[in-house]
């Protein structure tokens, strides 16, 4: 009954942006070029070369290297190897959603355990430096932007230190296998196509939430509640939006973690398609991203308090 009424529910949600789109199909085709430009501009660019890069590095064993330099700090901060230190370096460095493609690909290599994927699901949410310190600090400073990656950044392992496992994790270690490799071109080509997927996902997801935003606010006069729309369903034109609100430098820092923090609504449907593959949890994201946009907003009230800012 229950799943009825929710393919109803979107069935009559999309019948109505769909006539809706029919008489304005010109902010619809300006959405989808503004969203299209906003991809190749600003995500392409940063997520291509990661994503490439550290598939090549995956195969060919970079991953020994990392876990033998970070194994005992792991082991101590958050009782796993070293192992995933891969996961958590790369997903800080290409921005969101590469940690759930990264834990998808280790448990896919058998890398690590169901367990550690799940745990590592919870916090691996981190937005790509580039856009902080670049989007942040052309609409503010980058002292700001220095701050929000500070709370953003930080709230994700205070959350991976305080939900740790209660016995150390060493199973992956186990798992590891070897893996006969093919030639450089050939491993490279498969990195291009497994880099392309995962950024035609991204695409799509980017384009639709983007155009469902500015339909659902197009007849909406109040900035605030535009602004909130649009960062419930695509967090970057939330965030950019923030510089048409008439509000103190508290509160739209506020919400830009709160955007930063949860995701926004594409960023979830993203997560969901790469994690399906494996049949991960997507509940273990969502608990993630609802604690740490609490954390995140508890260390912004310190900050503010003792007048970093």
């Amino acid at each position: 009954m229950l799943k009825k009424l929710k393919s109803l529910t979107i069935i009559i949600f999309l019948f109505i942006v769909l006539f809706y789109a029919m008489l304005n199909s010109n902010l619809v085709i300006e959405d989808v070029l503004e969203s299209l430009n906003l991809f190749i501009g600003k995500l392409f660019p940063a997520m291509f070369f990661f994503y490439t890069l550290s598939d090549l590095l995956i195969n060919y064993g970079f991953v020994t290297i990392l876990e033998s330099i970070f194994d005992q700090l792991f082991l101590r901060l958050f009782h796993i190897s070293g192992m995933s230190s891969f996961i958590v370096i790369m997903s800080m460095l290409s921005g969101f959603p590469s940690g759930a493609k990264y834990i998808t690909t280790f448990l896919e290599k058998k890398l690590i355990t169901r367990d550690l994927a799940h745990y590592l699901l919870t916090f691996t949410h981190f937005s790509n430096p580039l856009f902080i310190m670049g989007t942040i600090s052309f609409l503010f400073s980058k002292r700001v932007a220095v701050i929000v990656l500070i709370c953003h950044y930080l709230s994700n392992f205070i959350l991976a230190f305080l939900i740790r496992p209660k016995k150390v994790i060493l199973e992956e270690k186990s798992t590891l296998t070897r893996v006969k490799r093919d030639s450089f071109s050939t491993t490279l080509a498969n990195s291009f196509i497994t880099s392309s997927k995962i950024l035609l996902l991204i695409l799509g997801n980017t384009i639709f939430f983007y155009t469902i935003s500015d339909i659902l606010t197009h007849s909406i006069d109040n900035h605030l509640i535009q602004t909130l729309i649009y960062g419930i369903f695509d967090l970057t034109k939330g965030i950019v939006s923030l510089n048409e609100l008439n509000i103190t430098l508290f509160f739209k820092l506020l919400l830009i973690i709160s955007f930063l923090s949860f995701g926004g609504i594409s960023v979830h449907f993203q997560v969901k398609e790469v994690i399906a593959k494996e049949k991960l949890n997507y509940r273990y994201f969502l608990l993630g991203r609802i604690s740490s946009l609490a954390i995140s907003t508890i260390l912004l009230v310190i900050l503010f308090t003792i007048r970093v800012i």
